[in-house]
């Protein structure tokens, strides 16, 4: 059993079993059994949360804790913390035999994660913002650089 520990300060069990299992396909339409479906997960904060309310459900019920009130307490380093305790649970549930082939899906999604971290970072760092702003505006060129407001000429008005 794998535990983390929520926003307000709630210590949760991560337990996977059949009965589990059964509970999240019903309530949250996700296979556990199916690798494939924890890049998913990772992808998407707010399944990840349905899933772990149907995981922590019978201990939600226990502390008369509503999906609503778990969701609100599941954010940043909390759903990694979350997310890396599914992960390691999920991997002791197989079978001995299965097991490495798990493993190997939860490194390779973890490395994925990380690749896809360091190409939109250098996409980032690569973007010139000062380009993107001029093909926003209409007319806008690589040589027009707006005026500063002491070298716009101010309009006379006529005394008429």
């Amino acid at each position: 059993m794998k535990t983390f520990v929520d926003a307000q300060q709630r210590t949760w069990s991560v337990v996977v079993n059949v009965a589990t299992v059964k509970r999240v396909r019903s309530l949250a339409d996700v296979d556990l059994l199916d690798p494939q479906s924890y890049q998913a997960l990772a992808e998407d904060p707010v399944r990840l949360c349905d899933v772990l309310f149907a995981i922590c459900k019978p201990e939600a019920d226990g502390r008369e804790v509503s999906d609503e009130s778990f969701g609100e307490a599941l954010a940043g380093d909390v759903l990694d913390a979350a997310i890396a305790a599914l992960l390691e649970e999920l991997t002791d549930f197989f079978p001995k035999a299965r097991r490495p082939v798990i493993r190997k899906a939860v490194e390779k999604l973890t490395r994925l994660q990380a690749a896809v971290n360091r190409i939109q970072t250098a996409k980032l760092d690569a973007m010139d913002v000062d380009a993107l702003a001029r093909a926003l505006i209409p007319g806008a060129s690589s040589t027009n650089t707006p005026d500063s407001p002491a070298s716009t000429p101010t309009p006379e008005h006529s005394g008429s």
